[in-house]
């Protein structure tokens, strides 16, 4: 569910917009931490979400979880396996490129 409220809804968007607004930031930050608590593995959508709240001046909550998401994301398995297995692992080029780009944002939110 938080997923869907931060990417369908947009809210990331909305923060990337108006980062002065104090309920969305708010907002964002719950969703994130929800993501974070269950170890989400979506790299992508949370490095715009942790570069929308940096834009918004949350730099020591986006520090903590980077932090966090890092230690996490460097040792996951399941993007390592689909990367080490192939195209076959998952089934298609198509998939497989999105696993690898994914997996790339983990350094990139190491460096937020």
């Amino acid at each position: 569910m938080a997923y869907i409220i931060l990417v369908k809804k947009d809210l990331i968007g909305m923060v990337k917009d108006n980062p002065q607004d104090a309920e969305k930031v708010a907002a964002l930050k719950k969703y994130v931490h929800i993501l974070c608590k269950g170890e989400y593995t979506g790299f992508t959508t949370l490095y715009f979400a942790l570069d929308a709240l940096k834009a918004a001046g949350e730099t020591g909550f986006v520090n903590q979880v980077a932090a966090k998401v890092y230690a996490h994301g460097k040792n996951e398995g399941w993007h390592k396996g689909v990367i080490e297995g192939g195209v076959e692992t998952i089934g298609s080029q198509a998939s497989y490129d999105k696993v690898v780009s994914d997996f790339t944002f983990v350094d990139k939110i190491k460096s937020l």
